[in-house]
């Protein structure tokens, strides 16, 4: 308790009177959380309102609702419950059902903080939490501004256990005889965050250094002094380097855009394709490297991007827009890696959807579109050409199913027509020194649809 109110109060988190939305899940974080504010409350004069969002993912979702709203009733707590289809509304809005249940807890947490005129939101994010979102951005090449972990206060949330990890509080709990509910869900490996959390860390921890958590926020916090000063150095170069076009698009200024110091330049250009799809998660290394080397192309040459974000290089710079409808309809979009060979590899990837490529034998663009004028295949390793169209037609593939397929194209040279031919021009090799990785998460049926 002591930790966590010395933390709280350096930064500067909960102020006398405050009327406070507590996210009650009923596991042992939220119920740490809730106990320590309920210890608070009368010293303070905090209102209290708990918030549980009953998922109605798995069976003990019940379970969970009835024992948040006895704590709740046992302490006199406010409680607000809400009901809702999580995975019918990821299946909506094309969200997985981890990202569709914080878009909707997050959407209660305000609607309440509006409805009560409460004015702060308490989660319960802990340390081993942190490492894990450091982990994730670290692997995901999200640069340096995205390695600073969770914030302690980004208004009007708060979080007051990030201070403490999660042994810590499980020794809280227990002293105190604390009840909670464990959901099962955290213990599978369907979710990245969960193998990171299940395996990763535990790894580091037992095998590398005991500390390994606590050095991990350490250094979060380091970098996220250095990233403030980044954002100021940055900020200048924004405001003159990126503007709003009348089509919807945002414009990079190439001319600002080279006056970034190189250092900040990555930096530069995530913060662009940021801004133009309004999304951060899953923008990483290999988009930055991508649009890096547009600025290198003439002009007129296209790149697709994350988020149905079309990247098109102008005289002026580079043209962030979403995508218009192309031939047969929206184009399914792949998960993207690029790694470099260290050794001989031994293993390629059989798969129908996932398939390798020689990253350096890329001259124009990588892009995921469907046909296009002049679109044409290498068809073996003499370097034999063949025009798309001629492909559909001895494939014997439906006119009206052709504008359909998806499409990996280096400019007009197919690199991957999906789910039928692989270029074998861009095959990996011996000399390979660069492999760039693209796998379609669903599967995608002979007539190019997504199944």
């Amino acid at each position: 308790m002591q930790k966590i109110e010395k933390y709280m109060k350096e930064q500067q988190m909960l102020s006398k009177g405050d009327r406070v939305v507590i996210g009650l899940s009923g596991g042992p974080d939220s119920v740490c959380l809730f106990s320590v504010l309920n210890e608070l409350k009368a010293v303070l004069e905090l209102e209290l309102i708990a918030v549980h969002l009953n998922h109605q993912l798995r069976g003990a979702a019940t379970v969970d609702e009835e024992f948040v709203t006895a704590l709740c009733q046992e302490h006199q707590v406010e409680l607000v419950v809400e009901r809702a289809d999580v995975k019918a509304y990821g299946c909506l809005h094309k969200l997985s059902s981890e990202e569709a249940g914080r878009k909707l807890r997050h959407q209660l947490f305000q609607e309440t903080l509006e409805k009560y005129g409460a004015n702060k939101i308490a989660l319960g994010h802990h340390m081993d939490d942190n490492a894990e979102t450091f982990l994730l951005n670290l692997c995901r090449g999200s640069g340096v501004l995205g390695l600073t972990g969770i914030k302690p206060v980004s208004f009007p949330y708060i979080r007051p256990l990030l201070c403490v990890q999660k042994e810590e509080i499980m020794t809280y709990l227990e002293g105190r005889g604390l009840a909670y509910v464990i959901d099962e869900t955290n213990c599978e490996d369907e979710y990245t965050r969960n193998k990171i959390r299940n395996h990763v860390l535990p790894y580091l921890t037992e095998q590398v250094n005991q500390q390994t958590i606590l050095h991990i926020n350490e250094s979060a916090n380091r970098l996220e002094a250095l990233a403030a000063f980044a954002r100021e150095a940055l900020s200048p170069y924004l405001k003159r380097g990126l503007i709003a076009t009348e089509g919807g698009g945002l414009l990079a200024v190439e001319s600002v855009y080279r006056e970034v110091p190189p250092a900040l330049r990555g930096e530069f250009l995530l913060e662009f394709l940021s801004r133009a799809s309004e999304k951060r998660k899953d923008l990483g290394r290999i988009h930055v490297r991508q649009l890096e080397e547009l600025f290198e192309k003439q002009g007129g040459r296209l790149l697709d991007l994350p988020y149905e974000i079309q990247a098109r290089r102008t005289y002026d710079g580079v043209l962030l827009q979403k995508k218009k409808e192309q031939g047969g309809g929206k184009v399914p979009q792949p998960e993207i890696r690029i790694f470099e060979i260290a050794e001989k590899l031994e293993k390629f990837p059989r798969g129908t959807y996932t398939k390798w490529f020689d990253y350096d034998r890329i001259k124009d663009s990588l892009a995921i579109r469907n046909r296009g004028a002049g679109d044409y295949l290498t068809i073996n390793k003499n370097g034999d050409k063949k025009k798309l169209k001629q492909f559909f037609i001895d494939e014997k593939i439906d006119r009206d199913k052709r504008a359909e397929i998806p499409l990996v194209c280096d400019g007009n040279h197919v690199m991957w027509v999906v789910g039928y031919r692989q270029s074998p021009y861009y095959q990996v090799s011996e000399q390979t020194r660069t492999v760039v990785e693209i796998s379609f998460e669903k599967e995608i049926t002979k007539n190019g649809r997504i199944g």
